[in-house]
C-alpha cells in the first residue's frame, strides 16, 4: 500500500514541476565567450553578447559589472519580458597593454536556474600603434583653461603615421597637430564643476572608422562651491528597512561648501529617486549639510541626481550622482529543479554611475520627484 501511495505521489510531484517550470524566466546566450583573436589596428574594442527571455515570466538584471576599470558593459534596461530579446554591449580599452588578455562581465539575473552568467572577452593586443603618455590627468578651474598637454603617438612598424583626425568626446576639450607624431590637448572649464572622464580619438592611416588609438582624459572642473562626497552610494537589501535596522545603511550626507568662505544659499532641493527623503541644515558661515535617508529600496536599483538650486551665479545649479545597489533574492527554483547554490540565497546586484562628481550650471536638470528644501549659508549667527 505505501508503495503504491509513494509511486503516485512520484507521478503527481512529476506532473507539478513542469506547470511551476512554466511560470519562471530563462536567460539564453548566443554565446557567452567573444575571441577577437589577435588586435593590432586599434586600442579599443566593441562588442555586444546577445540573449533572449525564453521563460515564460519577466527576466529581471541590473547592470552588469567587469572585472577591470578598462572594461565597460551596459544594458539599455532592466526588464525583458518573455520572449524578448536583448543585449550586453562591451567596450574594452587596451591601451597600454600587450599580449594575449582575458575580461569577464559578470550578469545577474533572477533566472534560478541561472543566477549569474560570467562572460568573457579574449583578445591577442600587438599595437600598431603607441601613445606616450597612455592617459591625461588635467584639473582645471571653471572658466580657465589648460595650457595643454603634448602627446606623442608612434607607429610601431616604421611606416608614417599620416594622422587623419582628431575627435573629443566633448567640445570643451581640444585637441591638434603639433607635428607629424604630436598632437596638444588641452581641457577649458566651459562644463558644470564635476570629475570627468572623457576621450580624445585619433584616426590615422587608411582606417577612417576606428581610431587607431583613443586616449583616456580624466580630471576634475572646480568651482566657487564644492561638494563632498562628488557622488552617493546605496549598498542595500530590503531589509535594511526593517524595525531595529542601523541608520548608517539607509542615510548618506553630503556636504557643500564656499571655497572662499563667503555666504550662499541653497533651495529646490530635491532627488530623482522616490522614497528618499532630504534634510537640509546649516553648518555655519559658507556651508550646508544635506541628509538623503532612503525610507524605500528601488526594486532593480536606481541610478539619478540629487538636485538643487544655489545663489553663486558661476553655480546656479548643481548635481550629485546617486545609486543604489540592490542585493536581491532569486525565487526559489521548482521542487526537483537544480540550481546553482542555495535556494534563496542573496546575489548581489549591481548599478554604476554613467558618470561621477558634483555638477553645476545651467545645463544640470531637475529631478523627477523627491523631498524639498531651502537654505542660507552667511555669516555665523545669521537667521535662515
Amino acid at each position: 500500500m505505501n508503495s503504491r501511495l509513494a509511486a503516485a505521489a512520484g507521478l503527481l510531484l512529476a506532473a507539478c514541476v513542469p506547470a511551476l517550470a512554466e511560470d519562471l524566466p530563462k536567460i539564453e546566450f548566443e554565446k557567452v565567450v567573444y575571441d577577437f583573436k589577435t588586435v593590432t589596428d586599434t586600442d579599443t574594442i566593441t562588442g555586444a553578447f546577445k540573449f533572449k527571455n525564453t521563460g515564460k515570466a519577466d527576466l529581471m538584471m541590473p547592470q552588469p559589472t567587469t572585472s577591470c576599470g578598462c572594461t565597460v558593459a551596459r544594458m539599455d534596461k532592466f526588464i525583458y519580458h518573455p520572449g524578448e530579446e536583448g543585449s550586453v554591449s562591451f567596450e574594452w580599452r587596451l591601451t597600454g597593454t600587450r599580449g594575449l588578455m582575458s575580461k569577464t562581465v559578470t550578469l545577474q539575473s533572477n533566472d534560478p536556474h541561472n543566477p549569474r552568467q560570467i562572460l568573457t572577452i579574449n583578445a591577442d593586443y600587438s599595437p600598431l600603434y603607441e601613445v606616450d603618455p597612455v592617459s591625461l590627468t588635467v584639473d582645471v578651474k571653471l572658466g580657465s583653461a589648460t595650457a595643454g598637454t603634448p602627446v606623442k603617438i608612434f607607429r610601431m612598424d616604421g611606416k608614417p603615421l599620416q594622422i587623419r583626425r582628431i575627435e573629443t568626446s566633448q567640445p570643451w576639450i581640444t585637441a591638434k597637430l603639433l607635428g607629424e607624431t604630436e598632437i596638444l590637448v588641452e581641457v577649458k572649464g566651459l562644463a558644470p564643476p564635476r570629475r570627468y572622464n572623457e576621450t580624445v580619438s585619433v584616426y590615422a592611416g587608411d582606417n577612417d572608422k576606428t581610431p587607431v588609438t583613443t586616449l583616456p582624459v580624466f580630471g576634475g572642473i572646480s568651482g566657487e562651491l564644492i561638494a563632498s562626497p562628488d557622488s552617493l552610494f546605496w549598498s542595500i537589501t530590503d531589509s535594511a528597512l526593517q524595525p531595529g535596522r542601523s541608520e548608517a545603511l539607509v542615510t548618506r550626507r553630503l556636504r557643500v561648501r564656499s571655497l572662499s568662505g563667503k555666504a550662499f544659499e541653497i533651495k529646490n532641493l530635491a532627488s530623482s529617486l522616490k522614497g528618499l527623503s532630504l534634510e537640509l541644515n546649516e553648518l555655519g558661515p559658507g556651508g550646508f549639510e544635506v541628509t538623503a535617508r532612503l525610507d524605500e529600496v528601488p526594486k532593480l536599483g536606481h541610478e539619478g541626481f540629487l538636485t538643487f538650486e544655489t545663489s553663486e551665479p558661476t553655480m546656479s545649479k548643481m548635481q550629485v550622482p546617486l545609486t543604489v545597489a540592490v542585493l536581491m533574492k532569486r525565487p526559489e527554483p521548482p521542487v526537483g529543479a537544480e540550481a546553482d547554490g542555495q535556494p534563496g540565497a542573496p546575489v548581489t546586484t549591481t548599478t554604476t554611475t554613467t558618470g561621477s562628481g558634483a555638477a553645476a550650471g545651467p545645463a544640470a536638470g531637475s529631478a523627477a520627484s523627491g523631498s524639498a528644501a531651502s537654505g542660507k549659508a552667511g555669516p555665523a549667527g545669521s537667521s535662515k
